[in-house]
């Protein structure tokens, strides 16, 4: 299978509201030949201010902004076209099962496009972050890691491109980090092959599952300083929930569901909680030479056989995780209903397709016809940000208010015009002779708004 390697540098980091203002990706065969690539930019989006912090971390300034050709809706496209080209593939970032994943799963919901694209039809998601901190326990000899200032293993992809010699020279620039991304996990494979191939089985849901099954007891190293003999006590919602084996489970076996909701989630309980959605390195018991248990393998064996076979403990601890599940608040906006307002029915998602095969004054007229009001607002959005000219003037009144609302009443949505001005003043104190050419631009931009 392929590998695509993306990375984006955005307007901000809410993932909700912020978008890729860059986009680059290059694929790559198994034995990481360069086959594809692609590198994108957008301009600025009606009603949402880029983060001062952001542009100056991605050296974008204004008016490479305003001079871009391509709309926020036609990167997206583009972005999606070229995942679906090299679908199936491994898509892989770094740090990016957190946040770059999350950022394009925004765009693809708000420009109607298939949100789950880097996950289905036979694409599985990597993350560069998750290996190399693994790799720091059970793999020390394939990369080196350098020490941050408080004498902590740096995993920053600007630090490992540097510990590892890899060519970073602009750094927090999308194709930049792209390439040291490629070169990070090339490096792995070649260092030690067992290893990589392990971390692979970890980008599915389906090779976590299987892997689970196979083995009773099993590694796990989630952070340098946390390492982890576990096995499994409850398949839960998006993962699993485990038993820490250092623990005797018999303390634990016979309380009831009640007494359990005490300690379940909590961080120093013996249940550690391993979503299948964000790559968790799980291992074999051949690395168990890596982590300092003084227990013998019968007894790890001994207990985990113990949790297995006990049907009543695993019921209650079912009904504690219940009883303890965190709601979330659906938002207030369309952004933010991406994933409470459930998919979309069948009838939507085929007006979606027939939206993108159409030209804009047909989207005009498909836009109203969704049967989920989400998607209704969504494509007036675009519509109104490609040509509002098709619009009725009451669609526009109601785009043209929430604009407002975004920029001069509600804050955090992602950032209003007077937090812009705040982190603008903020950033300037902390950045004393850092070029004013960039800041001149952005505080003329925001005294337009």
């Amino acid at each position: 299978m392929k590998f695509t390697f993306f990375d984006t540098e955005t307007t901000g980091l809410q993932t909700r509201f912020d978008y890729a203002l860059t986009f680059s990706a290059k694929t790559y065969d198994q034995s990481f030949t360069l086959i594809d690539e692609i590198n994108l930019q957008t301009g600025l989006k009606p009603g949402l201010i880029p983060s001062i912090f952001a542009l100056a971390t991605n050296k974008l300034k204004i008016t490479d902004l305003r001079n871009s050709n391509m709309s926020y809706f036609e990167m997206t496209r583009e972005i999606h076209n070229y995942l679906m080209k090299h679908t199936p593939s491994y898509i892989v970032g770094h740090n990016s099962l957190t946040f770059d994943r999350e950022i394009l799963r925004s765009q693809f919901y708000q420009c109607l496009l298939p949100v789950y694209i880097c996950q289905t039809m036979g694409n599985q998601e990597a993350d560069t972050l998750n290996v190399a901190r693994s790799s720091y326990t059970f793999s020390p000899t394939s990369i080196k890691v350098n020490m941050n200032d408080k004498g902590k293993p740096d995993f920053r992809l600007e630090s490992l491109s540097s510990a590892n010699q890899l060519d970073h020279t602009n750094a927090h620039e999308a194709e930049s980090d792209v390439l040291a991304c490629v070169g990070l996990l090339h490096k792995i494979k070649k260092n030690d092959p067992k290893f990589f191939e392990n971390c692979l089985q970890m980008t599915s849901k389906k090779g976590i599952e299987q892997f689970i099954n196979q083995n009773l007891v099993f590694c796990h190293s989630p952070f340098y300083d946390q390492k982890l003999l576990l096995t499994n006590c409850l398949k839960y919602g998006s993962g699993y929930f485990t038993f820490d084996l250092k623990f005797d489970p018999d303390d634990y076996l016979d309380l009831s569901a009640k007494e359990l909701t005490k300690i379940v989630r909590k961080k120093s309980s013996p249940f550690y909680f391993i979503k299948n959605n964000k790559m968790p390195i799980l291992l074999d018991l051949s690395y168990i030479k890596f982590i300092q248990y003084d227990i013998s393998e019968e007894v790890l064996f001994e207990r985990a056989r113990k949790i297995r076979a006990n049907k009543s403990f695993k019921d209650a601890l079912q009904l504690a995780a219940d009883l303890t599940e965190k709601d979330w608040p659906e938002g207030t906006t369309v952004e933010e209903k991406i994933f409470s307002g459930g998919f979309p029915e069948q009838f939507d998602q085929n007006l979606m397709k027939v939206f993108h095969n159409s030209d804009w004054n047909e989207r005009a007229i498909i836009a109203s016809q969704f049967e989920d009001p989400r998607f209704t607002e969504l494509a007036n959005r675009l519509i109104f940000e490609e040509n509002r000219s098709l619009l009725s003037a009451n669609v526009i009144n109601q785009v043209e208010k929430d604009i407002h609302n975004k920029l001069h009443v509600n804050d955090n949505q992602p950032r209003s015009l007077h937090q812009a001005i705040v982190d603008f003043e903020t950033f300037k104190e902390k950045n004393p002779g850092v070029d004013s050419t960039p800041l001149t631009q952005y505080e003329q931009f925001l005294k337009a708004i």
